[in-house]
């Protein structure tokens, strides 16, 4: 029996089913392996981890699951500019998070923060792809981005593309 779970698996889930006779094949992404591994090791040192990401998100919930102690996300500047602790913090970034966001809210954050470490845990495949649809964008007047509505992934290249200036339309269906 195969199941498709469609978010992030917590170490209490993975305990959970290793009590059961199942054969388990965790196809965790390599690079969202390490994010799990250094906010464990973040909440751990610092009491207190900041995730860089859009909050509900599997990949961020996932992220949470990993911690141990208090977790914050935060997905835009606002939210960074609301937040406030006295407490050293440890930061990790969702990798679909855009370089721009990324940048816009850590310097919110370092401006009034204390700041342990600061892992920018983007992933450099999604970096790439974002780089050359805003590439790609910058050229045309309507950019077409094909993908899931509820992607992260896509979500971000029609923001990124949306943001050099094209007109871009977020398509998931043929009949879109």
């Amino acid at each position: 029996v195969a199941f498709n779970i469609k978010q992030e698996v917590s170490p209490d889930l993975i305990k959970y089913l290793n009590t059961k006779s199942l054969n388990i094949i965790d196809c965790t992404c390599p690079l969202v392996k390490r994010i799990h591994k250094l906010a464990r090791e973040i909440s751990a040192e610092f009491g207190l981890t900041i995730i860089i990401g859009d909050r509900g998100h599997p990949e961020v919930e996932g992220i949470v699951g990993w911690c141990d102690g208090d977790v914050k996300v935060i997905g835009n500047v606002e939210e960074a500019e609301d937040f406030y602790t006295s407490k050293k913090v440890g930061i990790v970034v969702q990798t679909t998070q855009t370089r721009e966001n990324i940048k816009k809210i850590m310097n919110v954050l370092k401006s009034k923060l204390d700041i342990g470490v600061f892992y920018n845990t983007r992933c450099e495949a999604t970096s790439n792809r974002q780089k050359s649809a805003a590439d790609v964008a910058a050229t045309v007047e309507i950019m077409l981005v094909i993908g899931g509505k509820n992607s992260s992934n896509t979500k971000k290249l029609a923001q990124v593309c949306q943001n050099v200036g094209a007109k871009v339309y977020h398509i998931e269906t043929a009949t879109e």
